[in-house]
């Protein structure tokens, strides 16, 4: 988990906790019965926040899970980001694209929709193509026959220790 989302998530327990002690203090009340009427204001939180409270939970499970890491090359089409990822946040994730421009993803999105992380892909040094290649099954044969006046006599010999398979086009 990066250390940013710890960061984030230190300075918003203790934005809160300041929050309630400030007011208590206002107030000259104890914190508990502010504690208390906390679970009552938690529906109105959640309704006014929702979409940052699904970012927040969304980065800690993106981060647990390790989905997504830096410098990971992620496609989401949905959003137009294909690139490199640059900050993660525990709302957004930061891709810079091959065209040089920013997308910047909710981190909900990432966990609510489908997205490829081609990293595994470019780590191996290697790229998986698939391509069809239609043969004519009539058109293949064994071909014994070999032209001296085409090969030299290194080859002539190599062509006698090697089974050829001639393509009729």
């Amino acid at each position: 988990m990066p250390i940013k989302s710890f960061v984030q998530l230190i300075k918003l327990f203790t934005f809160f906790v300041g929050l309630i002690i400030f007011v208590s203090i206002l107030a000259n009340e104890s914190p508990i019965i502010f504690l208390s009427g906390l679970g009552v204001a938690t529906g109105f939180v959640m309704l006014v926040f929702k979409d940052t409270i699904l970012g927040f939970a969304a980065g800690i499970q993106l981060s647990a899970n390790r989905m997504i890491s830096l410098n990971d090359w992620i496609q989401m089409n949905a959003y137009g980001a294909n690139g490199t990822v640059e900050e993660i946040s525990l709302t957004t994730v930061k891709v810079r694209n091959f065209d040089n421009t920013v997308s910047m993803l909710p981190a909900y999105a990432l966990v609510k929709n489908a997205f490829i992380n081609w990293q595994d892909m470019s780590d191996s040094g290697g790229r998986r193509i698939e391509r069809s290649v239609n043969i004519d099954v009539t058109s293949i044969g064994l071909s014994m026959k070999v032209s001296k006046q085409t090969y030299s006599t290194t080859s002539t010999l190599l062509c006698r220790c090697l089974a050829y398979v001639h393509i009729k086009l």
